[in-house]
Order: structure tokens, then C-alpha cells, then sequence
């Protein structure tokens, strides 16, 4: 059953994840390739887990890494996209002929920085995903996010709950991401939170 709108799910980093995203048949899977950064996947465990999913994008993630690091990671997979938070990045990222994803966190960038920054890339991306590590999420910070979605293709990737899941696609958004979680063990996760989003925004 189809999903009412655009779905991400970002930092996928084992198979059930995967698999049941997949299933759920959200847009995207995002996947931590990112070699500074803790639970990452290298190209061999990224291979064994996208070997088993059909019929979403999948988009690998990169935080810290450089540009021939990542031109590498991303020659050993096969994806459709590349998520990247280095602005200076994505002109250069053009030439794989992937995707393009530019991912900003609120906790170190204002909304006014935000703006100038996707008026000089939004031609190179694919969309713009928003997050806020700071947690507390403010109805401002929405506020200013579905204005600028009026404008540019923005993913909302903060503030989203089951409660609310159904008005806030009623923006401007052009979808959600949310994050994927750790395995109790191999193979079993606790998908409550992530189904209860999942199964409202599914198609009546």
C-alpha cells in the first residue's frame, strides 16, 4: 500500500531496518558510508544489506568525509543518491550522475543561513533535508520551514510524530525523514515508533 507522501529513512545501518522499510514501501534509504563516524558501513556490509532490498532509492550518507573519499566509497556501490552536509561539495558531486541530497541541522545553522545557502544550490540538489539535533523542536522552526518549501523542495527530517505526522504533510514539505535505529540483537528491532509514523501516513 502506497504512502501518502515522500519517505526517507535515514541511517540504516542493518537488515531488518532495511527490510522492513522497504516493505513499508517509503521513497529512500538512507545509509551511514561516512568513514569518521561510529556504525558506519563500508561498501562489503552496505552491499550485503542493499542485495536484499528492490524498489527504493538508495542514498548513502556522508557527514565529514572529502570529496575523493566519498568519489571513492561511492564507485564501490551501487546506489541512486548521495546525501552530503559539506555545501562545498555538491558542484563537484555532479559529475557521478547521482542524486543529489543536501542535509542541514538547525542546531548549527539558522533558518536565514539555510535560505541563502539552497538559493545558491538548489540547482544541483535533489531536495534539502532539514534536521535539528537540538531535540527540542519549536513550532517557529516549522513555521519557517514549510515557508520555505513553498519556494524550494524541502525534506522535514525533526518534529515528527505519529500525532502529527497527517498535518504536517498538509504543508508545503515535499515529505519526512526519520531515522532508523539499532538492532536489540541481529535480527530483531523494535519497530513501534517508526511503524506507528509508517502505518498513518499509509494509503486508505
Amino acid at each position: 500500500m502506497a504512502l501518502k507522501t515522500y519517505v526517507k529513512i535515514s541511517a540504516v545501518n542493518n537488515l531488518s531496518d532495511a527490510r522492513y522499510c522497504a516493505g513499508m514501501l517509503v521513497d529512500a534509504i538512507g545509509f551511514p558510508m561516512d568513514t569518521k563516524q561510529d556504525n558506519n558501513l563500508n561498501p562489503t556490509s552496505y552491499a550485503e544489506i542493499t542485495e536484499w532490498i528492490a524498489g527504493v532509492d538508495r542514498v548513502v550518507e556522508f557527514e565529514s568525509n572529502d570529496l575523493q573519499t566519498i568519489q571513492q566509497i561511492c564507485s564501490e556501490c551501487e546506489l541512486e543518491a548521495i546525501q552530503v552536509s559539506d555545501i562545498d561539495l555538491l558542484e563537484a558531486l555532479q559529475t557521478t550522475g547521482k542524486k543529489l541530497i543536501y542535509k542541514v541541522d538547525l542546531a548549527s545553522k539558522s533558518m536565514d543561513e539555510i535560505e541563502d545557502e539552497i538559493s545558491d544550490v538548489s540547482e544541483y540538489i535533489e531536495y534539502l533535508l532539514i534536521e535539528n539535533s537540538k531535540g527540542e523542536t519549536l513550532q517557529e522552526e516549522l513555521d519557517a520551514v514549510f515557508e520555505l518549501a513553498k519556494e524550494y523542495d524541502i525534506v522535514l527530517g525533526f518534529g515528527i510524530e505519529e500525532k502529527n505526522v497527517s498535518q504536517l504533510i498538509s504543508s508545503e514539505i515535499k515529505g519526512i525523514s526519520i531515522k532508523g535505529g539499532e538492532e536489540i540483537r541481529p535480527g530483531f528491532k523494535d519497530y513501534d515508533e517508526m511503524a506507528d509514523i509508517l502505518e498513518a501516513l499509509e494509503e486508505e
